[in-house]
């Protein structure tokens, strides 16, 4: 199924465009990677080409030209039909789902479709055999890590089985294996005919698979490429190896640790560790599958969740500081960036943050640079919740190390974000971490140069906690 976008301009009343005549065709069985820095569009774009905007836009807006899938204007296309055809998964797999389990979501998905009742339990059990997510079938979908989302939402879309797939930031927070599993999956959907399109900044494993490249710059204009070599952000990306050095237990000082400490999800063990140390004013990067535990690690942490044995900030036991001491000592960056704010504009959220500073270690002139190195510095008066995901990652990342906590645990903070803002967000938690004697413990599956910033790293497997000198 062909897609054609012809002179097509999108944005909101009394700002600058958005997109500024777009123009592409993308014909029927084609695989398309559409990258660009963050918060140029793409996102936007997709939600035109899925249909869901105009009807979800609630702010007052101007568009032209048109968006046709084989030949028919999308805008006369009804809800049903456009369903058949079109299917798109979110950036924010949160925002995918409706129903408690994930049984439950695909029977509604395929119901919306108008799916005979009596082949709805079968479409859904041949899925979940095919890609190997049994395990998932009954599971409540509040349990699952962030990349188990995204393989759920990605199971779904297959159940529904239209012909053209958007695919917004699929592999946002999927461990490599995974990723690997998926996009060998689109790679057997393309040759079966779908129509594809995905947004993403990790340019990894394409090369082989994508038949063009769509590149959507920060004036609203996009480029076509044929070869991943010539995309304007290619530079950005390396596969370099990456080493880290070991920590000496005897010349540090530790920030937390774990004592006979263990982990449970339920009746499964998560975590055994009879003790280990993350140190002071160092970053420690952490990484580990899918639903291995690392998340709730963090919420065991932040005293969210309840763990056995012990654990110490320094050498206080975290069970006897009170919350309000505690919690001026301790911060955490969410995995969802929308569940970190508070206030409705860029600015406001800002100067919450500044308010409540533990420390007024950054000045107001040291903040506008960062957020003018970070492009976030056009967007002060804009609700938070209309920026792109990468967006929101970069004010989540900036109104925290303003809040100054000692120890600040970051969970998947570059998601969505571009690989030239990736070095200015480097830098940031560097000078961070050097000048202002910032501890950071960092969750991530985005890895790019991630030795330029991390001192170690930690690999999370086998229930255990184990510095490593290579990312695997």
């Amino acid at each position: 199924m062909s897609i054609t976008v012809s002179n097509f301009s999108f944005q909101y009343q009394n700002h600058q465009k958005i997109l500024n005549q777009v123009n592409f065709k993308i014909n029927d069985g084609q695989l398309i990677l559409l990258t660009g820095p963050s918060g140029s569009g793409k996102s936007t774009l997709l939600k035109w080409m899925g249909g869901l905007y105009p009807q979800f836009i609630d702010q007052k807006y101007k568009v032209s030209g048109e968006i046709n899938i084989n030949g028919k204007n999308i805008k006369k296309l009804k809800a049903n039909q456009l369903s058949q055809n079109v299917v798109m998964m979110f950036q924010n797999p949160n925002h995918q789902f409706t129903m408690p389990t994930v049984n439950n979501e695909m029977i509604f998905a395929l119901e919306n479709q108008r799916v005979s009742p009596n082949r709805i339990q079968p479409i859904i059990d041949q899925v979940l055999s095919r890609y190997h997510l049994n395990h998932f079938k009954h599971r409540q979908i509040n349990t699952l890590s962030g990349g188990e989302k995204q393989q759920v939402a990605l199971a779904i879309i297959m159940a529904m089985n239209s012909k053209v797939i958007l695919l917004d930031e699929p592999f946002a927070n999927v461990d490599f294996k995974a990723r690997k599993k998926i996009l060998n999956i689109l790679k057997q959907l393309k040759q079966n005919g779908k129509t594809i399109i995905i947004v993403d900044h990790d340019l990894n494993q394409y090369e082989h698979i994508a038949d063009c490249y769509l590149y959507l710059f920060n004036d609203g204009h996009i480029d076509s490429f044929n070869h991943i070599q010539s995309l304007p952000n290619y530079k950005w990306f390396h596969t370099e190896p990456q080493s880290f050095q070991l920590p000496n237990n005897h010349q540090l000082s530790p920030a937390i640790t774990l004592a006979n400490f263990q982990l449970l999800r339920g009746n499964k063990k998560l975590l055994s560790v009879n003790q280990f140390h993350f140190f002071m004013n160092k970053i420690t990067l952490i990484t580990g599958d899918n639903g291995i535990g690392k998340s709730t690690l963090f919420e065991a942490l932040i005293k969210l969740i309840k763990y056995q044995g012990d654990a110490f900030l320094g050498h206080q036991n975290i069970k006897k500081i009170k919350n309000k001491q505690y919690f001026q000592k301790i911060g955490m960056t969410f995995q969802d960036a929308e569940d970190q704010f508070i206030e409705i504009t860029v600015q406001d959220e800002i100067k919450l943050s500044m308010n409540n500073a533990n420390q007024k270690q950054y000045s107001k002139k040291e903040i506008l640079k960062w957020l003018k190195r970070l492009n976030l510095i056009h967007h002060l008066k804009q609700t938070v919740y209309t920026l792109s995901e990468g967006q929101q990652k970069k004010l989540q990342i900036i109104s925290m190390l303003i809040m100054h906590p000692q120890i600040l645990l970051m969970d998947e903070p570059f998601q969505g974000i571009d690989y030239a803002s990736l070095n200015e967000t480097y830098q940031l938690l560097k000078d961070a971490n050097q000048n202002h004697h910032q501890t950071m413990i960092i969750i991530s599956h985005q890895l790019a140069d991630m030795d330029q910033l991390a001192d170690y790293h930690i690999q999370f497997q086998d229930q255990k906690l184990i510095y490593s000198r290579q990312l695997k």
